[in-house]
């Protein structure tokens, strides 16, 4: 180890180190800045699953044949499709049978491989699994007819 034994070695010393911490710096600054510059996931298209569903209260127009006052176990095959997509979040719909509607989301900017999704009447989590599978668990409630309503479901990209 070297010993300091002038003002001078002291001033180059810290001309080192600063030049050193500001490098460290800028490499860091730079190496967030390209983690932060996202590369959304790409879900434009068609996808299928079929959900685990625990439905109380009846119909929410994906379930027809559920019209139970207690917790009933259920699946129904769905169709998402996105149409529109830019910077993590997606607009598009999703249908079972005769019944469609509308669904939009948005990806986490920490993780895009989570995205959280909403339609008129209930909310979704979505995780990424990979680029052609994706789950989403959805939830629904509605006090006013006592509805409820808990599905997870697996969707693959139809090619």
């Amino acid at each position: 180890m070297k010993l300091i034994k002038t003002c001078k070695d002291l001033i180059i010393i810290d001309r080192v180190l600063f030049t050193t911490r500001n490098t460290l710096l800028l490499f860091c600054l730079t190496f967030s800045m390209t983690i932060t510059a996202q590369d959304w996931h790409d879900l434009k298209g068609e996808w299928k699953g079929l959900t685990r569903s625990v439905i109380v209260g009846g119909d929410n127009g994906h379930f027809i044949d559920v019209e139970s006052l207690k917790p009933t176990f259920s699946e129904v095959e769905i169709t998402l499709i996105w149409n529109e997509q830019s910077n993590g979040r997606y607009i598009g719909y999703h249908t079972s049978g005769d019944h469609e509607e509308v669904i939009i989301g948005v990806a986490s900017a920490h993780n895009p491989d989570i995205f959280h999704t909403v339609d008129h009447n209930g909310y979704s989590m979505g995780t990424i699994i990979n680029e052609n599978q994706f789950e989403l668990c959805y939830t629904e409630t509605n006090i006013e007819n006592g509805k409820q309503l808990a599905s997870c479901v697996i969707f693959e990209r139809q090619k």
